[in-house]
């Protein structure tokens, strides 16, 4: 939502510089340069959502072993190859975590950094 709010502060400060820029070529530059960071807030946002969908399916992934792995565990038993089945799933998880963390403090950096160019 912050993303789409400040794609369409962009847009409409494109649209009023580019309506002042055929009197001032100062304002041309700033089409040009506004231009530029809405393309590039287009794609910080595009590459967000796939991170965030990756992290989803991760997600789904993980739920999905863990209501899965018990019923496995017990159909084995407690023999080697149900509690590899139960590291792998641990494993899994810890990264899952980690990435997930990985992409808050990514979004964390991004919302302050949209909020610091807001400021300027």
């Amino acid at each position: 939502e912050e993303v789409d709010g400040r794609q369409l502060q962009l847009v409409a400060e494109l649209n009023n510089a580019k309506a002042s820029a055929e009197t001032n070529p100062a304002s041309m530059r700033r089409v040009s340069d506004l231009e530029r960071e809405l393309v590039l807030a287009r794609e910080r946002a595009e590459e967000h959502a796939r991170e965030l969908e990756r992290c989803r399916e991760n997600k789904r992934q993980l739920e999905r072993e863990l209501l899965n792995g018990p019923a496995a565990l017990h159909d084995e038993g407690a023999g080697p190859q149900g509690k590899q089945q139960q590291a792998e799933a641990l494993a899994l998880q810890r990264r899952a975590e980690a990435e997930a963390a990985e992409l808050r403090e990514k979004l964390r950096w991004y919302a302050e950094s949209q909020q610091e160019m807001e400021e300027d």
